[in-house]
């Protein structure tokens, strides 16, 4: 009787001890959600202000659903009021400051990137006691110059995911002193473009791009911000809702509109493909896959077509292991998928 009660024993004791195991287990996972962020005034502004870059309060954001989703998550922030290129990049000590606190950032942390708009509007600025006018190179200049650096802190700190996002637009019709002089949708869009090309040719596991500006430009436009290149409070709210769902995986479905455009694609030499639902198809959570022995391919876009976007809902495809983010859209009255970077492209009429 004594040894059935002590083996009884044993076992309640074993049977608690996996059990505070298995809680211990879910809240490291729970808590191991980490972030840095390095950005300008917008980054400032959407994350909660910080009073500078090392001091920044992470416990006081209490609005939103993604502000509640970084809070307690941040390690730190790297956000300073107009931030630029030599801001961090020219800066040793600044970008030292970043090191150390990658240095000590645990496995996973995700670094989230959001810088250029600055960039865009400055002319000029010092490095190694030379003048440098930034205003002569362009956008593509400026997008190849941060994925550069950007790409070496990858190589560095190969055990952290970083992800830059993209310039959100501007408001061209508020004055916004000597930014309305350089700064543009058009140039924004060129940087943008140019940086994802160059992400996405490095093939680097741990640098993604991510695009909020597709999903955003159309209400930056109609918000009424004091200069036009700062948003609203409530537009930031929804950025950040944006960015975390896009870097935790799930699919947005902040902007619910639809869009026709007639586009000219006589005019590149790219390609552009239509995929028609002939030839893919979606999963609950609007993945696409090929549909088995298909025989419909690829419609390789030539000439001037009348396209209607539908963009309340992006679509993944992986295509040579690299992920193509595209839109359900009509055109002549054949429903199929086209990439979401369209709506940025230069080919409207």
């Amino acid at each position: 009787m004594k040894e059935f009660l002590s083996k009884n024993k044993m076992l309640l004791i074993l049977f608690m001890a996996i059990f505070f195991v298995l809680i211990l287990t879910n809240k490291s996972n729970a808590s191991s959600e980490k972030y840095v962020f390095i950005g300008d005034s917008r980054t400032y502004q959407m994350i909660g202000g910080a009073k500078n870059e090392y001091d920044y309060d992470y416990n006081k954001i209490t609005s939103g659903s993604a502000q509640n989703s970084f809070a307690k998550k941040i390690i730190k922030s790297h956000a300073i009021v107009g931030a630029w290129y030599p801001t961090f990049f020219t800066n040793s000590n600044r970008l030292n400051n970043i090191k150390q606190t990658l240095n000590t950032a645990p496995e996973g942390t995700k670094v989230i990137v959001w810088l250029g708009v600055n960039d865009l509007a400055n002319t000029y600025y010092y490095a190694d006691g030379k003048l440098i006018n930034t205003y002569g190179g362009t956008p593509a200049l400026k997008a190849k110059e941060y994925v550069e650096q950007v790409k070496r802190l990858a190589k560095i700190y190969n055990k952290l995911n970083f992800y830059y996002i993209s310039i959100g637009a501007v408001n061209e019709n508020r004055s916004f002193n000597y930014y309305s002089r350089y700064l543009n949708n058009s140039r924004i869009d060129e940087f943008n473009t140019n940086l994802r090309k160059n992400i996405e040719t490095l093939g680097l596991t741990n640098l993604h791009y991510v695009d909020i500006n597709t999903q955003i430009k159309s209400k930056v436009v109609s918000t009424n911000t004091g200069d036009g290149l700062h948003y609203s409070t409530d537009l930031y709210k929804q950025i950040s809702d944006l960015i975390y769902k896009e870097i935790n995986g799930n699919t947005s479905e902040i902007v619910k509109n639809e869009e026709t455009h007639i586009l000219d694609f006589s005019r590149t030499k790219s390609v552009y493909k239509f995929y028609s639902t002939s030839y893919l198809k979606s999963d609950k959570n609007n993945k696409l896959r090929h549909i088995a022995n298909s025989k419909a391919t690829p419609i390789v876009l030539k000439s001037k077509q009348k396209i209607k976007f539908y963009t309340n809902k992006i679509y993944t495809l992986k295509v040579n292991n690299k992920i193509q983010r595209l839109y359900k859209v009509i055109i002549n009255g054949r429903t199929g998928y086209i990439n979401v970077n369209l709506l940025n492209s230069k080919f409207f009429i």
